[in-house]
């Protein structure tokens, strides 16, 4: 896991690594509700389920290759 000091260095020098804001994920929660991040903290929310979720409804396989709706909730949820 990466420390808040990596954070911020990536967030702040792409050195290459991230073509954009959008691909940069120190940059992923800025957006993103008060209360939607003390759910992550607490344990609450589970962001993999969510990612999983986002994968399966855009027909994805874990390295973000199309294979389809059925097959990518039968990888991601085994349904």
């Amino acid at each position: 896991m990466k420390t808040l000091k990596e954070l911020t260095r990536a967030a702040n020098n792409f050195d290459g690594k991230y073509s954009s804001d959008e691909k940069n994920p120190s940059l992923m929660f800025g957006l993103t509700d008060n209360d939607i991040l003390s759910g992550i903290v607490k344990g609450e929310i589970d962001p993999v389920v969510i990612a999983k979720y986002t994968l399966s409804v855009r027909g994805l396989d874990n390295d973000g290759n199309w294979i389809g709706f059925e097959a990518s909730a039968r990888l991601h949820f085994g349904e």
